[in-house]
């Protein structure tokens, strides 16, 4: 089997994770709960998708040939940062869930669009 598969699963279900454990955090908060076992496990959960994240997407990218001067891979590097800021973001402004809940699909909707459209647009 090609590795480029085994990174490709890699970041796709840390992608799944990271929504999961953001969505539990969410609803917690929206929910009012203060159980701050839940809290620490999806935060944790969240953390080790990023991790998931990154490691197989910069894998794709060495194994598909991509060059990091691509703006497709910039833009994809500056959602995982601005998802990577949302734990604390949860956390912090928990009366705020809701708008942290669409800003999640936003950041993923601009992520997947930057994939599926660079080969057809040329700033991509």
């Amino acid at each position: 089997m090609d590795r480029s598969v085994i990174y490709h699963i890699l970041h796709l279900s840390g992608i799944l994770l990271l929504f999961l454990s953001y969505g539990g955090l969410m609803g917690r908060a929206m929910a009012g709960s203060d159980k701050p076992g839940l809290k620490k496990f999806a935060s944790i959960t969240g953390g080790i998708a990023l991790l998931a994240i990154i490691v197989g997407g910069f894998g794709l990218m060495a194994r598909m040939g991509y060059s990091i001067k691509a703006p497709w891979i910039w833009v994809k590097i500056g959602v995982w940062v601005c998802l990577a800021a949302m734990n604390a973001l949860i956390n912090r402004q928990p009366k705020l869930a809701g708008v942290w809940w669409w800003l999640t699909w936003i950041l993923g909707a601009v992520a997947v669009t930057a994939v599926y459209l660079h080969p057809y647009v040329d700033f991509l």
